[in-house]
Order: structure tokens, then sequence, then C-alpha cells
């Protein structure tokens, strides 16, 4: 099982060198194999551990035995141990969810939160293939798509489940092997959850009754679907690159003609996209999609509530994806930013968050010559006076590609249908009315780098953490 376990982690990529890893115990089965498995496996893979173990308050002293037994192995394996007791029912009366619901957004705020400690890392935890055929089934009972069927991935963000592979008869036949202890949580053998109820009454039953490998065979489906969902993202990303209008991190605006001429599997797709883009697709159910697909046929000005503090509106052929914060929709324009652009310098944006960085360069590198968006270069000496990144003022034009002459910057936000209300937020690089890059959107023909161009101004837009 470690040989197997090592060439499941390496093949998924689950942990790098230098990665701290914070597993989640609670001292059951699953989660002290894994413990186990990923303290021996330090000797292959440079990388540091340590345990984190929730008291949920629900069992009394079994609860506390509980804690304590994983407090002891830890110490036994000079692992560091993090224990936090929280009362899961008052946490599933504030946060208006289940108490299993609960459970699982408490455990991983947590572990995120001893995860920040450190440089870099993942949280790992003990999910098994028992737990992905269940996982499955319960999403297949309460309707789904594609993406509810592949399960649990090994890898989503920085949270892994190395032992993914294996049965859970494989994780107890390893434990007794090696005579590891383990706790047993009384409340698994409770059918309260519709997760107990499949474990403990409809699986046996396919097994004895149907097919006893319908776990292996769940799998297996999940695995066939995944071939096609990768394939549908690659085609979803492309067709979104076209679609998108603008793009912030809490903002999309997509064009609603290219939208609707698709396919309606992939209609639905797009939106879900964006919306997992722009806030997340949890807790979106198909009737909401409908209701953007719906939107995208009403005229102007109409505008949808969704889950997770979500707004769709309807602008002239384009649909815009925002998420509120704090449940208020956001002004409609943001504090006016007006600054002299020295070279080289680097600037804090702060209406956008963003670093911008310039320099003077005599050549453009090989790696730079892809599209990127937030990285443009000027014919320096073509520039006439001092740059400014501003917002738009009266009088701005841009030269484009294939018009006679100047294009009232006005003209081309009428042009490329951008709302009203979204004008006053989009930020220029000024040489005085001549706007050399509108950004995020288009840059001036006349300060285009040729052969004849001596100096090149670099300007890079990135997130802080990039520079």
């Amino acid at each position: 099982m470690e040989k197997k376990i090592l060439e499941y982690i390496l093949k998924e990529n689950l942990i790098d060198e230098d990665d701290h890893v914070v597993i989640g115990v609670s001292g059951g089965a699953d989660s002290v194999c894994l413990l186990h498995l990923l303290h021996k496996l330090q000797g292959n893979i440079n990388f540091t551990l340590s345990a984190a173990h929730i008291n949920h308050g629900i069992r009394g002293i079994d609860a506390d035995a509980d804690e304590e037994f994983v407090k002891e192995l830890c110490r036994t394996l000079e692992v560091p141990f993090y224990s936090y007791k929280i009362n899961i029912k008052e946490e599933s009366k504030r946060l208006k969810v289940s108490e299993e619901e609960a459970g699982r957004i408490v455990r991983y705020n947590v572990f995120n939160q001893i995860l920040d400690q450190y440089k870099k890392g993942k949280i790992a935890v003990g999910h098994h293939m028992n737990d992905q055929g269940e996982t499955v089934l319960i999403n297949l009972i309460r309707g789904s798509g594609i993406k509810g069927l592949l399960g649990m991935s090994p890898k989503r963000e920085n949270i892994i489940r190395p032992l993914l592979m294996f049965k859970r008869e494989d994780i107890i036949a390893y434990l007794n092997k090696n005579q590891l202890k383990y706790k047993e949580d009384y409340t698994n053998s409770q059918d309260i959850y519709l997760r107990n109820k499949i474990r403990l009454n409809i699986i046996p039953y396919i097994e004895a009754n149907i097919n006893e490998k319908v776990i292996d065979k769940i799998v297996q489906t999940t695995e066939l679907l995944k071939e096609d969902d990768d394939y549908l993202n690659i085609n979803t990303n492309e067709l979104l690159k076209e679609l998108i209008i603008s793009q912030e991190e809490d903002n999309i605006i997509i064009r609603t003609d290219e939208l609707l001429d698709q396919h309606i599997a992939m209609k639905k797709r797009l939106i879900r996209e964006v919306i997992n883009r722009v806030s997340t697709i949890k807790n979106m159910e198909s009737i909401h999609i409908d209701q953007v697909l719906g939107l995208a046929n009403k005229e102007v000005g109409k505008k949808i509530d969704l889950p997770n503090n979500l707004l769709v509106k309807k602008h002239y052929d384009a649909l815009e994806f925002s998420f509120l914060k704090n449940n208020q929709e956001k002004p409609a324009h943001l504090q006016k930013e007006k600054c002299i652009i020295k070279i080289p310098s680097s600037y804090y944006i702060q209406s956008i968050t963003k670093q911008m960085k310039t320099s003077l360069i005599n050549h453009i590198k090989e790696e730079d010559t892809s599209k990127k968006t937030y990285t443009k270069f000027f014919d320096y000496d073509r520039i006439k006076s001092a740059l400014c990144l501003r917002t738009r003022e009266t009088g701005d034009f841009i030269v484009l590609k294939g018009i006679n002459g100047r294009k009232k910057l006005k003209d081309y936000f009428i042009d490329n249908k951008i709302p009203k209300e979204k004008r006053d937020e989009i930020l220029l690089i000024a040489d005085g009315n001549h706007i050399i890059w509108i950004i995020g959107y288009r840059v001036s023909e006349e300060y285009k780098v040729t052969e004849k161009t001596q100096k090149i101004l670099k300007v890079e837009i990135t997130d802080t953490e990039d520079l």
C-alpha cells in the first residue's frame, strides 16, 4: 500500500517538494491510515506534516476521548498537533445549514487557518474509493449534471485525497497488518444522514443482489465522464475568449449573441463557468442557469439575483455577472484614478487592486511575444507628453487599425457595447487626449512597436504577488 500511494501521489502531483501538509485526523480508520502513510512517505518526498483535529462537541465524552487518542498518536509520531473544540450545533444554526454541512465548512476553515502559517502546502483528507461511490450516488439521487457525477477529484485547489484509489477494505487490512489502532464513531452506523443510508443500506443491497463490484463500476464511470468533461472544458474556455467583453476579479461581461448561438448544453456550461469565475457554482441549481438564459432574451435593464451574492444584468447585447460584497450592489463608478506615470516605476492601482510596472527595453524577449492581455509594448519615441493613468475625459480618442484617423473614445465604447455605467470605470493610459491603451481592451495603432522603433516602453499590470 505504501508503494501504491507513493505512485499515486507522484502521478497526480498531489504533494510538491517543501510543501507543508495539514492532515485532518478524526481518529477514524481512514484518517489514521493516511497519517501513518504520509508520515512514512516523508522519507521519499521532502515535505513537512501536521495534524488537525476538530472536536464537534456532539458526542460528549466519546468526542473528548477521540481528541486525546489523536493527540497521543501525534505525540508518538512526533507530528505537530492542532486541536479545536467547536459547537457544530450552534454553527449549524448560525450558518443556516445542516450539521453535516456546518462540520464540513468549519473543518476546512480551520485547516486553511493552520496552512496560512506556512509558505505553501496542501490539506490532506482521508476520502477513499467507497466515499467516491457514495458521493456519486448522492449527487445522482439529488439530480446532477456531469460535474456532480465526476465525484471528488484527487486534487482540488489545495485539497488532496491520497487515498482515493483505495477501498475501505484495503485501509482496514493495512491497519490490521501493522497493528495500528483507530477509533470508531458510532454515528457512522446510524442511518440518519443520506450518506449513511447509502453506505449502510443501498450499496450493500446492490452488492448482494445486483453487482458485487458496484463501487468499481461507479469509479470507472467517473473516469470515462472525466475524459468527456476535460474535452468540453477546453471548448468552453476557448468559446469564452470570444464571448467575454471585459473581465475583472468580481465582474464579467459576455456577448449574448454568441452565447445564444451555441447548443443548449454549451450555453449552460458557459454560464456555469462565468458564474464560477465571478463567484462560485456551489448552490447554483439548474433553475438558476435557466433564469440566466431567459434573461439573455429580455430587454435592457432587467436583472436577477442569484445565490452567493451574484447579480446578473442585461445590457444591449450583453450580460453582466457581478459578485456583490456584503449583499450590496457595487457603486456605478469606482473612485477615479489619475496620476502621472514615471518611467521606470511601479504603482499600486487601488481601484483594480493590481500593480503596474513600467520599464524601457531595447528589444522584446521571446517569452513576452505571446498575446498577454495585461502586458503591452509601445514605441517610446512617439510619446509626446507625460503619460497619465486615468479614466475617460472629454476629447479622448484612439487610433485603430482599418479606420482613417481618430476614433472618439465614446464611439469606441458604443461600438463595442460597453455599458454606460462601466465606461467611467475603465482605466486608460493617455498621452494628452490620445489614448495609447484602453486597459483590458485595445492599444492605439500609432504607438505600436515597428522595425524602426529604437526605445520600447513595456507596461505590465499584474496581481501584486506576481511582481
